[in-house]
C-alpha cells in the first residue's frame, strides 16, 4: 500500500480513479491511529442486525458456593440460569468533502492534496470520537425552561422529574437574553442548579440547554473541591469500578483537568515509561489508570473505564470515498465516509467524575 508521500511517485492520468482506490484506505488506517474513542471499546464484527440497528447480548451473573459430599448442587445453588438482555446500536454516518480544481489534478500536485487531507483526518476522527464519548457517558442533552418569580437566585435542572448529573451547561437566558453570569452546581447527590449572578427582579421566564448523564448515580464522582480535578476524585471514580470486581483502566478528560494532574507528584509522563501505551492519545499514568487528553471531551467531565468491558465499537462499513465533478468551477468534490456504532455494554465498568468545570460551586 502507497503511502500519501509516495503518490508524488505514481505516473497516472487517472489522478481522480487513483483517490478511491489507494487514498482511501491509506485515510482509514491514519485515521484509527488517531481516533481516541474507538481505542477505549472492544471492537465487534460478527453482529446480529435488524435493518439499521445491530444487537448485543449481555448475560446475567451465575453463582458458585460450597457444596457438602453428596448434597444435590441444584438444592444448594438455586436456580442457575442466566438471563440474557439485548443492547441496541444504532450506527451513524459520518462525513467530510473537500474540492480540489482541475489544475491541481492535471499537475498532479500532491502537496495540496496532502494538506486536504490531513485535515480530513483530523475532522473524521474528532467527529467519531465526540460520538464514542458520547455514547459511553450515555450523554443527552435537553432545553429546560420555567418562570422564576422575583428575587429567585437559582433554578433547578431536572429531566423530567429526576434529577440527573450534569456534564456541560451551554447556554442560559433570562427575560430573552443571553447571560454568562452564572455558575452551576453539577450533581451534589441530586440537586444540580443553575445559581444566578444576581436576583431576579420580577417574574422572569429563564431556559437552560444542557447536557447531562443517564449513567447510574451510584457510578458518579462529584470531585472534593468545585472547579478542580484532583488525585482523591481519580481514586473515587477507580473504586466505584472496582467495587463492580472490575479493574479501571483508563481515564479520559478535558486539556483544562489535564493541566490539573500533571502538577500532581504521583502523575507519570508516558515518556517515563518507554513503549507501553495501551491507548490512542495516552499521556500518562495515574492512580494506576492510563490518562487521554482530548478536546471532544466534556471540559470539566473525566470519564473512566475498562476498555475490554465497558463499551462496544461497530465499524458498520469502513470509509469510502465518491466523487463529482463540478464543472462551474472546473473542479472536482471528493466525499469521504463511514458508518460506525458504539453502545454500552456494562455500566458497572464506567464511572464519571463530574464538577471540575471552571464555574462549579
Amino acid at each position: 500500500m502507497k503511502t500519501l508521500a509516495e503518490l508524488a511517485t505514481v505516473q497516472t492520468s487517472a489522478f481522480t480513479d487513483l483517490l478511491p482506490k489507494v487514498v482511501s484506505d491509506v485515510i482509514a488506517r491514519e485515521i484509527h491511529e488517531k481516533a481516541i474513542g474507538r481505542s477505549l471499546c472492544k471492537e465487534v464484527r460478527t453482529l446480529l442486525k435488524s435493518g439499521q440497528k445491530i444487537w448485543f447480548f449481555k448475560m446475567g451473573t451465575l453463582t458458585a458456593g460450597r457444596v457438602s459430599e453428596g448434597a444435590d448442587i441444584e438444592s444448594a445453588l438455586g436456580s442457575q440460569r442466566a438471563t440474557f438482555t439485548t443492547v441496541t446500536v444504532t450506527p451513524i454516518k459520518i462525513g467530510a468533502y473537500f474540492v480540489v480544481t482541475q489544475e491541481v489534478i492535471d499537475d498532479f500536485d500532491v502537496d495540496i492534496v496532502n494538506l486536504h487531507l490531513d485535515e480530513l483526518k483530523k475532522v473524521i476522527a474528532d467527529e467519531e470520537d465526540e460520538y464514542i464519548f458520547h455514547q459511553i457517558m450515555k450523554a443527552a442533552s435537553t432545553t429546560l425552561s420555567t418562570t422564576l418569580p422575583a428575587n429567585a437566585t437559582t433554578m433547578s435542572l431536572v429531566v423530567d422529574g429526576t434529577a440527573r448529573p450534569v456534564l456541560k451547561v451551554d447556554r442560559v437566558s433570562v427575560a430573552g437574553s443571553l447571560t454568562t453570569d452564572y455558575s452551576v452546581r453539577y450533581w451534589n447527590d441530586g440537586a444540580p442548579q443553575i445559581k444566578f449572578g444576581a436576583a431576579t427582579s420580577s417574574t422572569v421566564q429563564a431556559s437552560v440547554h444542557f447536557w447531562y448523564t443517564t449513567l447510574a448515580t451510584s457510578q458518579i464522582v462529584e470531585v472534593a473541591t468545585a472547579g478542580q480535578l484532583g488525585y482523591n476524585d481519580i481514586v473515587e471514580a477507580a473504586l466505584k469500578i472496582r467495587r463492580n470486581k472490575i479493574e479501571p483502566q483508563v481515564l479520559v478528560l478535558y486539556y483544562d483537568e489535564y493541566a490539573d494532574l500533571v502538577k500532581d507528584e504521583r502523575f507519570i509522563d508516558k515518556n517515563k515509561y518507554g513503549g507501553d501505551v495501551m491507548v490512542t492519545g495516552e499521556v500518562g499514568k495515574i492512580a494506576g489508570v492510563r490518562v487521554v487528553q482530548s478536546d471532544k471531551m466534556f471540559p470539566g467531565t473525566a470519564l473512566m473505564l475498562n476498555r475490554e468491558l465497558a463499551a462496544v465499537y461497530v465499524p458498520k462499513k469502513p470509509l469510502y470515498i465518491k466523487q463529482k465533478e463540478e464543472p462551474a468551477i472546473d473542479g472536482v468534490k471528493f466525499y469521504f465516509y463511514e458508518r460506525v456504532g458504539a453502545g454500552v455494554i456494562k455500566e458497572d465498568a464506567i464511572a464519571i467524575i463530574t464538577g471540575a468545570q471552571s464555574n462549579a460551586i
